[in-house]
């Protein structure tokens, strides 16, 4: 009997099933312009088309577009190479035959143009904040001898004093991070000193101050803070590890700098988007974004650098 009570228990739950079809509208195409600018670099702009929910994930690489630069001083360039890396995935990016660089002018607009066939113009606006203004920068480093292990470890304590001017919002979103030079890794984004998480400020600007995943770096928002005006200092204590087999020299470079509004949005909101597709009970966040007509983000940022040798 019981039997029998499991078999119709499973037939009426089989024909209570329903299937039920979604129709997703298909958004059109929208350009996509990504481009983070600093003083005296080369131009390098990245250009894409969006996609739809139902596209496989595989970005269009655009050969074909117009990408201009007019600087604060009215003169434009255009963008008239593309380069395409050899990395699998890569979508290129446009830079000038003649290397023409960012310029030095701060707080004054460069204005962005892309047009990519059958599709609208966009535009985009943004302008280099001043370099960060450090007053002091004091560091002691100490080697931790740890028995029995194959690596080298070492203390690491800056003391970083930086004017703030009310009156210069570009001057107050600041990030500071750390990268080492070893024989076998060369300068690049690629060899952060991570995580550098344990940073305090005076006064003390609370959740203002984060660690960002996106950027490697502890980023400061004190523009939140409306009287705050004059000097704050920052203090790192951190450890560094090296494997012994990481040869001398060991240079770590120290980057202190400042970020437009539209470059600390956008790293803003990048990392809380990383870290919401982590966890799945988080409402997913969206991309700062600041392309008229289409995506993406035109920002910029100002830096300054120290170099510490471990011995």
């Amino acid at each position: 009997m019981r039997i029998f009570t499991y078999i119709a228990a499973i037939i009426i739950c089989t024909a209570c099933v329903k299937e039920t079809t979604f129709e997703l509208d298909q958004l059109p195409s929208q350009a996509v312009a990504n481009c983070i600018f600093s003083p005296k670099q080369e131009w390098q702009v990245a250009i894409t088309k969006s996609l739809n929910t139902t596209d496989v994930l595989n970005y269009e690489v655009i050969d074909n577009a117009t990408v201009s630069v007019q600087y604060p001083d009215g003169s434009s360039i255009l963008l008239d190479k593309f380069v395409l890396p050899e990395k699998t995935g890569d979508i290129g990016y446009y830079t000038t035959e003649e290397g023409h660089l960012v310029g030095d002018e701060t707080d004054s607009p460069y204005r962005l143009s892309v047009e990519i066939p059958n599709l609208p113009e966009v535009n985009a606006i943004s302008s280099v904040p001043k370099p960060p203004n450090v007053l002091s920068n004091f560091q002691q480093i100490q080697f931790v001898k740890v028995s029995s292990t194959p690596y080298h470890i070492y203390n690491l304590q800056v003391q970083l004093s930086l004017l703030l001017a009310k009156t210069e919002e570009q001057h107050k979103r600041i990030g500071i991070r750390f990268y080492y030079l070893t024989d076998f890794s060369p300068f690049s984004p690629n060899n952060p000193v991570e995580p550098l998480i344990k940073l305090y400020t005076t006064p003390d600007f609370g959740d203002n101050v984060r660690y960002n995943s996106l950027l490697d770096a502890v980023i400061i928002d004190a523009t939140a803070l409306a009287e705050n005006e004059g000097e704050f200092t920052a203090l790192i204590d951190n450890n560094i590890v090296f494997h012994n087999d990481v040869l001398f020299d060991r240079q770590l470079i120290l980057e202190v700098f400042s970020m437009s509004e539209a470059y600390f949005e956008y790293a803003t909101t990048s990392d809380q988007q990383r870290k919401g597709l982590a966890d799945p009970f988080v409402e997913p966040s969206p991309v700062f974004n600041n392309i008229e007509g289409g995506l993406g983000i035109f920002g910029s940022y100002n830096i300054v650098r120290d170099t510490f040798l471990l011995q």
